[in-house]
């Protein structure tokens, strides 16, 4: 029965792509409205706290799931939980956020640093973004969740990179911020006109 819901769930109405478009857009403003507050010295669970406040304060009912936080090598760590850790020059900063607003949900994730990145990071970091688009342009229905995930697994598999992609492509989003469809390797399941899951690819270095 809870399959059964779960596909139900997958293709959402125009209403529910509109929810789901403010939670989206409050979840943006919210942590626009933060950025002012990264400063060295700050930690991680302080971010956190003016963030989920900031949601609620723009009429979420509260984050649509654990915020995250993470200063320097923390970001390394995917599902990281955010902890006490300070923010330093260098610190390269990830924060993993959604709103939930009407019951629909939220989730974005951005990257900032603190001082001009190093080639190596601002090559890394248009790697993933140009990895991004590609799928972005790429994904249409038909295509299974194994073949979305494949073309960001190849742009970096052809730069040497894939051991450092850790995680799926994307997953659904809706009521739950984790739902079908899933977008990574091994899921034969078509895409269909009307889901809405995340593109995000991401690549990770413990240093």
């Amino acid at each position: 029965l809870h399959n059964a819901f779960s596909q139900l769930r997958t293709i959402k109405s125009a209403f529910e792509i509109e929810k789901i478009r403010s939670a989206q857009q409050l979840t943006y403003s919210a942590l626009d409205s933060v950025l002012s507050e990264l400063k060295v010295g700050v930690s991680e669970i302080d971010i956190r706290m003016k963030l989920d406040a900031q949601m609620m304060d723009l009429g979420a009912e509260g984050p649509s799931f654990d915020s995250i936080v993470a200063f320097g090598n923390s970001g390394a760590q995917p599902h990281y939980k955010t902890g006490a850790k300070k923010l330093s020059v260098g610190d390269v900063i990830l924060i993993d956020c959604g709103a939930l607003v009407d019951g629909y949900c939220g989730d974005t994730t951005r990257v900032f640093f603190t001082a001009p990145p190093t080639t190596q990071q601002h090559r890394i970091y248009q790697l993933v973004h140009m990895a991004q688009k590609k799928a972005i342009s790429q994904i249409k229905a038909g295509m299974t969740g194994e073949a979305a995930f494949a073309i960001t697994a190849d742009v970096f598999r052809e730069e040497n990179e894939l051991e450092h992609y850790l995680h799926g492509l994307g997953h659904g989003i809706g009521v739950a911020v984790h739902e079908a469809p899933s977008l990574r390797s091994g899921v034969k399941d078509p895409l269909e006109e009307g889901m809405v899951f995340s593109i995000e690819p991401g690549l990770y270095y413990p240093e």
